[in-house]
């Protein structure tokens, strides 16, 4: 763990009689892990049907397992090549992908320990009327 300190401009006291003073305003410590974001998930999100890549589609993380409502640790946009990379700490996580004209997939449980790269590929599945595929991988 990592402290930073940080001190604001002080207050300067002074009263006729008195000895002046000084004061600081407010002192904070943060407290951060060392190598932070040194893992991250990778990978490549591509059309079930076509085995094209897919780009332009969105990835939100959530802290914990089975956890998709709530505060995100993490999002990005799919790159256009279809390929994505987020930085994470270590710990466990739920990954939901999504794109327009595409049924949303999630990996519901994953975990990732200090300095890895996690590779998880991705197949979406076009969404349509009255139809539905089941994709297993």
């Amino acid at each position: 763990w990592t402290v930073i300190s940080v001190i604001i401009p002080f207050i300067k006291f002074v009263k006729t009689g008195f000895k002046e003073g000084t004061e600081n305003i407010l002192n904070i410590s943060l407290v951060t892990p060392t190598g932070a974001h040194t893992s991250k998930i990778a990978g490549t999100v591509r059309d079930a049907l076509t085995s094209n890549s897919l780009g332009g589609g969105e990835l939100k993380i959530w802290k914990g397992w089975n956890v998709h409502t709530g505060y995100t640790v993490a999002e990005t946009v799919i790159d256009n090549d279809g390929t994505y990379t987020l930085p994470l700490f270590a710990g466990y996580y739920t990954a939901e992908f999504s794109k327009e004209g595409y049924a949303a997939t999630s990996i519901n449980n994953f975990v990732i320990s200090s300095d890895e790269t996690l590779s998880r590929d991705i197949i979406l599945v076009p969404a349509s009327d009255n139809k539905y595929r089941v994709t297993l991988q």
